[in-house]
């Protein structure tokens, strides 16, 4: 009951009236509002553990290309590609799988949604697909810091290796 209390308090102070003037249906919204808030919230926190997750996987992806291909980098530095060089090559490669998994994402996300609220729609409702355009450039973006976050580490460690014992090793 305290909970029903403090909700009508907060829609009263935003309509500017006393509470005795609200009407059910309009606490009801509030209420589904304030539930809707809650479920925005618990997505929002899913989302950031799947942008941990993804960091991770690219950096393990990464740093297994870096180990898998020592030799071969190490030839690439001896043939005269620098530092910088080769840690470019690793940041494009980790920012490739980094959007090709945001863009498939992405699209298969919009498709999933959009099949969701056209299972809702009731006959007499017409829905009308919408692209978000500017979220979804937001999250390029976002996928682009992501892959070069995660690729910090593979690019110090093959940076880091001699040439000579690169080229030595047998693994």
């Amino acid at each position: 009951m305290q909970e029903a209390t403090k909700l009508e308090e907060s829609v009263a102070k935003i309509l500017h009236v006393g509470t005795d003037e609200l009407g059910g249906a309009l606490l009801e919204k509030a209420g589904y509002v304030n539930l809707l808030d809650i479920l925005l919230a618990v997505m929002l926190a899913l989302l950031a553990v799947a942008v941990v997750v993804s960091v991770l996987g690219i950096a393990s992806t990464t740093s297994l290309s870096v180990l898998e291909r020592s030799r071969e980098n190490s030839l690439l530095r001896a043939l005269g590609l620098s530092k910088r060089q080769l840690g470019a090559l690793i940041r494009r490669e980790a920012l490739v799988i980094s959007l090709v998994a945001t863009v498939v994402g992405l699209v298969v996300g919009w498709l999933f949604g959009m099949l969701g609220v056209m299972s809702l729609v009731v006959e007499g409702m017409t829905v009308r697909p919408v692209v978000p355009w500017g979220g979804f450039l937001l999250i390029l973006a976002g996928a682009v810091v992501v892959a070069v976050i995660a690729s910090t580490l593979p690019v110090r460690r093959a940076t880091k290796l001699n040439p000579v014992e690169g080229l030595a090793r047998v693994d």
